[in-house]
């Protein structure tokens, strides 16, 4: 008679957890092509998402790299001169408006030549530049700046008409900027310039009533002094009163003719 064989709760154990080994293994012979490629997808997504923000690191890098070099040239550099210096510093800047348009760097560099044609006397090229800023970030924290940079290119070219257009425009739409002052003083410019002095007068009269700082209020009041106090205006209330009073009074009847008294 056979021996019965009892197996022990260890010896189940194992069999059981050779069993699920197989069973694992099985699986995996069945599904290993499936699972390597998720694997390799997996890896390939962690690896671009490193790859993309290493690109836009070091874009920020590189862009804000051309900027303060441009600006470090454009800041040394004295108005309409060192022509060599200007070209320096603008194509630093269309290389980082260009190659890195969508950083922060990148977009400011496409106003900065602006900027720098403004600053050589170039104000058809700069007009230009400042209108395209604005139509590519209208808005953007700059676009105010391109706005008026657009009415002082006018201004200069012997337009002030239109630039007082764009300065209007500006104070309209941005009255709290932290240009607005500047833009009160060259709007004022403008309208003398186009011969409306008492529009300029106007503008810098309600520019020394205000609250301004000391500098901007003494410019101010000395170019309200050169063009000289706007004429007293007539009080037409005043004036429509005093018409009605004499409207309202009797009439003294002549004397008729013959009746003047003798004389001894």
């Amino acid at each position: 008679m056979a021996k019965a064989h009892h197996h022990t709760v260890k010896e189940l154990k194992h069999d059981e957890f050779a069993e699920h080994m197989g069973d694992m293994w099985g699986f995996y012979k069945r599904h290993r092509n499936a699972f390597w490629n998720s694997v390799l997808v997996v890896a390939a997504a962690i690896f671009l998402a490193m790859v993309v923000r290493g690109q836009k690191a070091r874009a920020l890098q590189e862009s804000t790299s051309l900027v303060t070099q441009g600006l470090d040239i454009l800041g040394s550099l004295a108005p309409t001169t060192e022509t060599a210096g200007y070209e320096d510093a603008y194509a630093l800047f269309d290389q980082a408006a260009t190659k890195y348009p969508k950083t922060d760097a990148g977009t400011a560099a496409a106003l900065y030549r602006a900027d720098v044609r403004y600053r050589e006397g170039n104000y058809q090229d700069a007009g230009t530049l400042y209108t395209d800023f604005m139509d590519a970030y209208p808005e953007h924290e700059l676009a105010p700046r391109a706005l008026v940079g657009v009415g002082r290119c006018l201004q200069a070219q012997g337009d002030p008409e239109r630039a007082v257009l764009h300065y209007r425009e500006f104070l309209d739409k941005y009255p709290d900027n932290y240009l607005k002052t500047e833009v009160e003083l060259a709007l004022a410019g403008a309208y003398e310039e186009a011969g409306d002095l008492d529009a300029a007068r106007e503008a810098l009269e309600a520019m020394v009533a205000g609250d301004l700082d000391p500098a901007y209020k003494s410019e101010a009041e000395a170019r309200l002094s050169s063009l000289g106090a706007l004429p007293p205006q007539p009080d037409l209330d005043k004036l429509r009163a005093e018409a009605e009073a004499r409207s309202e009074e009797p009439e003294t009847p002549e004397p008729p003719a013959g009746d003047e008294p003798e004389t001894e």
